[in-house]
């Protein structure tokens, strides 16, 4: 009796297509899950045309330069009695 209770079940052709089958509803639900938050989500877009925003850098980054050159510093001051 406990023989037969405690007896292996053999591994069959069932058993190994069941678990190739969850191994790879597995993989593709990931890759599917993954693909969807891919499209779904922030695109990675700072500027529409690079291409455009490219031919600016140079006169954007001297502006940067002139306006460091000038030393300018920038603060806030809260004062009694005045808003």
């Amino acid at each position: 009796m406990l023989q037969r209770i405690f007896a292996p079940n053999p591994f069959t052709g069932w058993h190994f297509l069941a678990i190739i089958l969850a191994f790879f509803c597995v993989i593709i639900s990931v890759n599917l899950f993954m693909a969807w938050n891919a499209t779904n989500s922030w695109t990675g877009l700072v500027v529409k045309n690079s291409y455009v925003a490219s031919q600016h850098f140079n006169e954007v980054t001297a502006e940067k330069r002139r306006q460091l050159a000038m030393g300018w510093k920038g603060g806030a001051r809260i004062q009694r009695g005045r808003p």
